[in-house]
């Protein structure tokens, strides 16, 4: 299959609110069709980016382009965006199909595009409905009906799921997921939760202090984060102090984990670490690639189970090395209690433990 052309290009886009840069050369292309996320904690400048998308507000520097067109000094009418609002903006004095329609032209036309865009998000017939009357996962459906009813070219979603409660947050991402990849329409959403950018998203942008740390599919940013910052804010991982005492091929290398006795694992080395070689830095380790061993294991560390969390096939156990370090352990249900002394070593499965380079002091 050959690559989708790309639809949305930002350029080095920059924000600043008075002296304080906010957004700094946000770099990015979305192809045509592509679902794309826009994921980071509060503070990381992910908001002000759909604000600049959208038009809400104007860039210091850069450029947003859509299919070829130069968008940035346009006003967000003039964008043809369609915009779903974190907690929807329906008007309660309306019904379902007066919601849909505000700001469709008026004529023949309009009631047909209400109904199709009722019909894409699964509510046919819910015209005459009141707004008040509809579930949070209904109104999620109607406030997406109505972002899809002008037939934007662009639809952009602004943490679409965070004002429902967990379990209906999991039917109803399911059910965004199928419709927007139905309608096929290029969207950017921006969310702090991975679980809603991976179920999603073709591809995830982190966001960081304003900078964009890495885009990749999941699994590569799960896999392969670029950074310390994303290998800990995407997925469950552990932290080790370490330092590289040998490279080999294909950029993996021997660590020394800075614990008594110094035990040594085989570890992949992020962009940059092979630098580090005779420097400090940190190791860090999923879950899954841990496993409960005998004391005498080779590279086992030893410790005491403080926590356990069940999650259906696997049960995260939470090890305490002492010195305020601690591991995650995937294993099965029952390997251990809380209280018991265990061994942890690398399982040689899931994501390999993964080398960063101590930063820089500022």
């Amino acid at each position: 299959m050959s690559p989708r052309p790309d639809y949305l290009i930002l350029e080095a886009l920059g924000k600043n609110f008075g002296s304080v840069p906010v957004l700094e050369e946000l770099s990015l292309a979305v192809a045509e069709g592509e679902i794309f996320a826009l994921l980071g904690p509060s503070g990381s400048g992910k908001t002000t980016a759909l604000r600049l998308l959208a038009g809400f507000e104007k860039p210091d520097r850069g450029r947003i382009r859509v299919a070829g067109e130069d968008v940035t000094a346009q006003r967000p009418d003039q964008r043809r965006f369609g915009m779903v609002f974190q907690h929807y903006a329906l008007f309660p004095h309306l019904s379902v199909g007066e919601n849909v329609a505000f700001g469709l032209p008026r004529g023949p036309e309009q009631a047909e595009r209400v109904a199709k865009a009722l019909a894409q998000v699964q509510l046919p017939g819910f015209e005459s409905r009141p707004a008040t009357a509809l579930s949070g996962g209904q109104q999620q459906r109607v406030a997406l009906a109505r972002a899809l009813a002008p037939r934007p070219r662009i639809l952009l979603l602004d943490e679409p799921l965070s004002n429902l409660d967990p379990a209906l947050r999991d039917l109803t991402r399911r059910a965004l997921a199928d419709t927007v990849r139905e309608v096929g329409i290029t969207t950017v959403i921006v969310t702090h939760e991975q679980e809603e950018a991976f179920e999603l998203a073709d591809r995830v942008g982190v966001l960081y202090r304003g900078r964009l740390a890495q885009v990749g599919t999941p699994e590569e940013l799960y896999a392969r984060p670029a950074d310390r910052f994303v290998a800990t804010f995407v997925g469950r991982a552990s932290v080790i102090p370490a330092r590289p005492v040998s490279a080999g091929e294909g950029g993996r290398a021997t660590v020394e984990l800075a614990l008594p006795g110094k035990p040594v694992w085989q570890a992949e080395l992020a962009p940059g670490a092979e630098k580090a070689a005779a420097g400090g830095g940190e190791l860090v380790v999923r879950p899954e690639a841990l496993e409960l061993a005998g004391p005498e294991a080779a590279g086992a560390l030893a410790g005491e189970v403080v926590s356990r969390r069940f999650a259906g096939a696997s049960t995260f156990y939470r090890v305490d090395l002492g010195g305020e370090l601690e591991l995650e352990v995937a294993a099965e249900a029952g390997a251990c209690r809380l209280g018991d002394r265990v061994a942890v070593r690398p399982s040689g499965s899931g994501p390999a433990p993964r080398f960063f380079a101590s930063e820089p002091a500022a």
